[in-house]
């Protein structure tokens, strides 16, 4: 190897260690013109496509307004109730106005319209009718407010408080106002004949009592009688007296008729009087006009022949 330099601004000389490698051309490749057509302005449709675009900012312009507006609202009503305190229920002031209701109204009906019969002797006038109409009406308001108190109890989970048993013992008190009220005034019987509880019962009662008081007259004048041994008189006591039984008898069978007329309205098959104590008063007389049926004709026997 020559340790000589090669001369200034000569080629360097070719290291022949090192591989010979040609120049590399860049590879070119021919772009193809692009043949994408332009389409022609359409006014028309640029105006279409204008409208287009100004009716959908105008829909959501209009759905923000809305949904704007809707929640606005809901707020307002959120906040409202959330200010508004919660009514509690006083469910024992609803029961106690409520059976203050149906006895304002029973007393209307019974007392001031319905005792005249039994008590006065008269009849019941168009007046009357009306008036036991009216309060009749509230009587059956009543019967569904002790519904929806039921109802109430039976949701706050009192089934076996005061308020629930004042309402079993009372209900069906109210149901013979009801029914009462309501068969008086339906106009199947006409007077001296009413249909209902009360005026029957009191007719019955009446009846029966002054049919106990003639069997005490006769009573009084058993010993007088049977000392004379008078034949004809002793036999006008005689049937006389088996009249008065007889009254009695159909007095007894009436008060069953009663007492199965109440049982029938309330759909009740053993009805107590604790339950009703209404019914306890017609029971206590039906068994004292058996009594005294008993007694008459035990009276009639002594006054055979």
């Amino acid at each position: 190897m020559s340790d000589e330099k090669p001369p200034a601004g000569a080629a360097p000389a070719k290291d022949p260690t090192r591989p010979v490698t040609q120049p590399v051309k860049a590879a070119t490749r021919p772009l193809k013109a692009a043949t994408q057509k332009t389409a022609a302005y359409d006014p028309a449709a640029a105006e279409a496509a204008k409208r287009k675009g100004s009716r959908l900012k105008a829909h959501l312009m209009i759905g923000i307004i809305v949904s704007t507006v809707v929640l606005s609202a809901l707020i307002v009503i959120r906040l409202v109730f959330r200010s508004k305190p919660v009514e509690k229920i006083n469910i024992g002031e609803m029961l106690k106005n409520a059976i203050i209701k149906a006895k304002a109204a029973n007393k209307e009906i019974f007392t001031n319209r319905e005792s005249k019969v039994w008590i006065k002797g008269e009849h019941l006038t168009a007046d009357d009718v009306a008036a036991i109409k009216a309060e009749l009406k509230k009587l059956e308001e009543v019967d569904q407010e002790f519904h929806k108190i039921r109802d109430l109890l039976r949701e706050y989970k009192k089934a076996e408080s005061e308020e629930m048993q004042t309402i079993e013992q009372r209900w069906d008190e109210i149901k013979l106002w009801i029914i009462d009220a309501g068969d008086v005034t339906n106009g199947e019987k006409k007077p001296p004949e009413y249909a209902g509880f009360y005026i029957p019962l009191f007719q019955l009662i009446d009846a029966s009592k002054k049919a106990q008081a003639e069997l005490k007259e006769i009573e009084k004048t058993k010993d007088e009688v049977l000392a004379k041994s008078d034949p004809a008189e002793k036999e006008a006591a005689r049937r006389k007296i088996r009249d008065i039984e007889l009254k009695l008898a159909g007095l007894v069978e009436k008060y069953a008729e009663l007492d199965d007329y109440v049982k029938k309205g309330l759909n009740v098959e053993n009805l107590s009087d604790k339950r009703l104590p209404d019914i306890g008063i017609l029971r206590e007389e039906q068994t004292l006009a058996q009594m005294a049926q008993k007694a008459a004709r035990e009276l009639r026997s002594q006054f055979r022949e």
